[in-house]
């Protein structure tokens, strides 16, 4: 459910004709150089080595220098898993307004 969520919310913010749509998002993606998201903030992260390319992680920060690994998102089990190769993320979008 929550990959099937991701790839619809993925394909949406990808798609070319996004700025035409009232209620697209008003965010683009972030590369890791420019800059990184808040310690244990969700975003969207995009792994273009991975099947998954664009998954939910979470960025968690080490104090090694310059490591590689600094996002997680977990498996089924809850136990977390570095998500390898992340070159861009972008914040999570608001949710909907619930009436």
């Amino acid at each position: 459910m929550v990959r099937w969520f991701c790839w619809r919310l993925c394909r949406f913010a990808l798609s070319p004709f996004r700025k035409r749509m009232p209620s697209a998002p008003d965010t683009a993606w972030i590369t890791r150089a420019q800059q990184l998201p808040q310690p244990n903030q969700q975003v969207l992260v995009y792994v273009p080595s991975s099947w998954l390319e664009i998954t939910v992680a979470t960025y968690k920060p080490t104090n090694a220098a310059k490591s590689a690994h600094m996002f997680v998102t977990p498996d089924p089990h809850g136990i977390d898993r570095y998500v390898k190769g992340v070159t861009h993320w972008m914040p999570l979008p608001a949710p909907p307004d619930v009436v």
